[in-house]
């Protein structure tokens, strides 16, 4: 597997995630930052529901509650369903599996951040 996600690998080794825990996104006006607090490999065929668009607050439950059951880490990232996520997606060696890296909003895109 090579590709611009490749990177996202590194992460599958838990110092590398607490080493580099952010992820930065530039847009023309603004930077956003993102927390880490997942990272796991999915089925691509049995979770599908894994990456929505704008899923309804149970469907929202249910994807983070996954993201957090699938992870082998504990990167102590607390999130709930008033949290903006992002999702970074990947392929793995087997075909029928995804590498998903998920982080959390903290700064940027007019959001509040408590801490």
């Amino acid at each position: 597997y090579t590709g611009g996600f490749e990177d996202l690998h590194k992460y599958r080794v838990f110092e590398f995630g607490q080493e580099n825990p952010y992820i930065y996104v530039s847009l023309a006006d603004e930077k956003l930052t993102y927390q880490i607090f997942s990272v796991w490999v999915c089925d691509s065929n049995a979770d599908t529901d894994c990456i929505q668009a704008d899923p309804d607050d149970a469907a929202f439950q249910q994807i983070l509650d996954k993201a957090v059951a699938g992870c082998a880490f504990d990167y102590g990232v607390d999130v709930t369903t008033a949290d903006h996520i992002l999702t970074l997606s990947t392929c793995t060696a087997d075909p029928n599996s995804r590498l998903l890296v998920v982080a959390k909003l903290i700064d940027g895109g007019d959001v509040d951040v408590a801490s």
